[in-house]
């Protein structure tokens, strides 16, 4: 199993804050799937792997495909 992650950080409101929001992918080719997880966190640590960073949230998970499938993410403060 493989997987690939990216992880984003934006000033908050006051632009004194910090928020992250990551996208996790993660497959099992024996098993036939290959996903993708969204979570958001309070904090980043480099060396933490992307399921135990800081105060991560409960993970989304989004079933997706070997193929090209197109995303958009739109976000409301």
């Amino acid at each position: 199993m493989s997987h690939r992650e990216l992880i984003m950080m934006a000033p908050g409101l006051s632009g004194k804050e910090q928020i992250f929001c990551g996208v996790y992918c993660y497959k099992d080719d024996t098993k036939d799937y290959y996903n993708l997880a969204v979570a958001t966190m309070k904090g980043y640590g480099f060396k933490n792997p992307f399921l135990i960073q800081h105060s991560i949230s409960p993970v989304c998970g989004v079933p997706a495909y070997h193929h090209r499938i197109d995303y958009w993410l739109s976000v409301t403060v």
